[in-house]
């Protein structure tokens, strides 16, 4: 008998024991099949959508669920956010977060479908009449709202380069055509037999970050920077923006400064000797200077109303980015310019929109916290003139200070572009002239079979004019033959390996030998 048989005994029964050992209550399992949700039916309530609306990400729903979906959450939201925000809120657009991909989700992004039906009742392309089935890949138009078979719009669309709706001929881009439904033929094929293999795989289109990661990168490589001057009604400041180190916050910058998104909009915080934050929409401020002119009146009411309410950022979508930061950038010296959290968005990593900030003095105490996107280059009298000015108990200015207008001096994210454009051009105009050349006979085409015909020393008369050029090894040696030829002695440069070794050793003098001769032989 062993040792201890009995110190795994217990006065009471496990968990594991009572549900494996002692008939214990077991989850049955369904086993039921995998079926995929059809694509005329709502997302949400699994059954056949009768006013169908399709989000971007080629979601389906139907417009009454959606609608209430929507409203439900944003009174959720509502009830869990402050009394103060919840005027901001009412100001907002209706939006939550997607029940598939668990994005953010705009009531305005939906468009509606139309979905063709031939005789039988049953769904159809509306052009090649081929039935959508569970098997089929399907895809939808934006601007009509269209479903067509996605072979359809490969065909007539794509390889055609005729971007044009097939049923109303109205233009359409690139961009508005959202899958729907695929037949996932490449992934079934990898892992059932039962399946014939597909090697096709249908790439994705590039998000509009992916899109300007080429820019981003030309102005990493050629260290273009970008300057604007902010003009306020206390004085204006000259900015160097950091396109070359933090190109993402660099260009949401750039272009809320050329839609006129900073008109108007107040500093909201100031603390003396430490910084000035603003750029929160929320608190834009409205002129209160009367004009002369009812013009000018009337134009600038146009502009309020189409400037946004909410604080967003520079990109088409307006969510939140990432922080950019840099270990070569720190807080130090006054004028600093930096991004601001978001207090709405605090939780997740993408926190920055619109709000920056301008240091008074150095604050390392921030460095790897905040994204530092430029410095104050001009205007620092100006500035330290604002730190003098008071503020009250919750480090408000008690004097109005507000943007008036922004002007972009240098645009570096637009120069990138424009250089990756012309370098386009160039390739493409080489490459056809490449194919221009290969295409002509070749008896009527010697350049095409003679590959020294653009040779610099085409015609030239020296030995070995085709041979790579000399490296230093090569112009040693030749050096050191034509030190011999003459007769003299290879100079130690000249010279390569122990060679070289044996010529910079110091040689010993060589003494005459005196008192032995052979004199005293007879």
């Amino acid at each position: 008998m062993p040792k201890h048989k009995h110190h795994r005994d217990r006065l009471y029964l496990l968990q594991s024991e009572y549900s494996s050992e002692w008939g214990g209550f077991k989850k049955a399992k369904l086993n039921l099949p995998y079926k995929v949700l059809p694509f005329y039916c709502c997302c949400l309530c699994f059954c056949p959508a009768k006013d169908p609306v399709c989000s971007s990400s080629g979601a389906v729903f139907d417009r009454s669920c959606i609608l209430s979906f929507m409203q439900q959450q944003q009174k959720l939201q509502q009830k869990q956010q402050q009394q103060q925000q919840q005027q901001q809120q009412q100001q907002q657009e209706l939006e939550c977060q997607c029940p598939v991909t668990g994005q953010r989700l705009r009531f305005a992004d939906l468009f509606a479908l139309k979905f063709f039906k031939n005789a039988k009742g049953e769904i159809c392309c509306p052009v090649s009449f081929k039935l959508l089935s569970e098997n089929s890949h399907v895809a939808a138009v934006r601007s009509s709202g269209n479903v067509f078979a996605a072979d359809t719009l490969l065909n007539l669309c794509v390889r055609t380069n005729s971007w044009n709706d097939l049923i109303t001929a109205a233009a359409a881009a690139a961009e508005e055509r959202h899958h729907l439904y695929t037949d996932h033929r490449v992934a079934a094929g990898f892992t059932s037999t039962a399946v014939v293999g597909r090697s096709a795989q249908v790439y994705r289109h590039l998000t509009a970050r992916e899109k300007m990661l080429p820019v981003y990168f030309c102005c990493q490589q050629q260290k273009i920077k970008s300057y604007v001057r902010m003009e306020t009604n206390c004085g204006a400041l000259n900015l160097e923006v950091y396109t070359h180190l933090a190109p993402r916050a660099a260009d949401s910058f750039l272009r809320l400064c050329s839609s006129s998104y900073f008109d108007n909009i107040p500093f909201h915080r100031l603390v003396p000797n430490f910084l000035l934050q603003g750029g929160r929409a929320e608190l834009r401020m409205q002129q209160q200077q009367q004009q002369q002119q009812q013009q000018q009146q009337q134009q600038q009411q146009q502009q309020q109303q189409q400037q946004p309410m909410v604080s967003r950022s520079g990109f088409e979508d307006g969510e939140p980015f990432e922080d950019e930061l840099l270990g070569q950038l720190s807080h130090e010296g006054i004028g600093v310019l930096g991004m601001a959290s978001s207090s709405s968005s605090s939780s997740s990593k993408k926190k920055n929109l619109s709000e920056f900030y301008i240091t008074f003095k150095s604050c390392k105490h921030l460095d790897g916290k905040h994204t530092i996107f430029g410095r104050v280059v001009g205007g620092l009298e100006v500035l330290r003139a604002w730190e003098t000015i008071p503020v009250d108990s919750r480090d408000r200015p008690q004097r109005p200070l507000f943007i008036q207008k922004m002007h972009i001096f240098k645009n570096g994210i637009e120069e990138a572009k424009l250089k990756l454009e012309k370098e386009k051009n160039e390739k493409l105009n080489r490459q056809a002239e490449e194919a221009k050349a290969q295409a002509r006979p070749w008896f009527n085409n010697k350049d095409a079979l003679d590959f020294t015909a653009n040779h610099p020393e085409r015609h030239s008369r020296k030995v070995g004019k085709y041979l790579p050029a000399a490296g230093p090894a090569a112009a040693a040696a030749a050096a050191a033959a034509a030190a011999a030829a003459k007769g003299q002695p290879p100079r130690p440069q000249d010279l390569m390996g122990e060679a070289a070794l044996y010529a910079l050793a110091p040689k010993k003098p060589k003494v005459a030998r005196r008192g032995l001769d052979l004199s005293s032989w007879s």
